[in-house]
C-alpha cells in the first residue's frame, strides 16, 4: 500500500514541455500543508474556534485542487496556485505566530525545487 502511494505521488507527468520534480515537490508541499490545516483544523475545533475551523477546510480543499492539476500538466497553474494561495492564508491567519515562520520555509523550500 505504501508502494502504491509512494508511486502515485512519484507519477511522472505526461507533457515533454513539464518537469517531473516540479509536479512532484508541489504535489509533496501540497500534502503537507493539508496535513498543517488538518492539524489546525483539529486544534480550532477543539477550542471552538469555528471561523478558523472553516478558513482551514477551505484551505486543505484548495490544495487538493493543486495536488490534482499537476496530474492534468498544468504545473505552472498548480504552482502559482499554491503560491497565492499561500500568500492568502498567511495574510488571513496572520494573527497566529506561525504564519509567516511557515512562510519563509515553504518559500524556501519551492526556491530550492525550482532551480535547475
Amino acid at each position: 500500500m505504501v508502494q502504491k502511494i509512494k508511486d502515485f505521488i512519484l507519477k511522472d507527468v505526461q507533457s515533454e514541455n513539464e518537469t517531473k520534480k516540479t509536479a512532484v515537490t508541489l504535489r509533496i508541499s501540497a500534502l503537507m500543508l493539508c496535513l498543517y490545516f488538518l492539524t489546525l483544523f483539529a486544534v480550532f475545533c477543539a477550542i471552538k474556534d469555528i471561523r478558523s475551523a472553516v478558513i482551514c477546510l477551505v484551505c486543505i480543499g484548495c490544495y487538493l485542487v493543486s495536488f490534482y492539476t499537476t496530474y492534468l500538466n498544468h504545473t505552472k497553474f498548480a504552482s502559482i496556485f499554491s503560491q497565492a494561495l499561500m500568500a492568502l492564508w498567511i495574510l488571513i491567519l496572520s494573527g497566529s505566530t506561525a504564519g509567516t515562520a511557515v512562510y519563509n520555509i515553504l518559500c524556501l523550500c519551492f526556491w530550492f525545487s525550482i532551480l535547475p
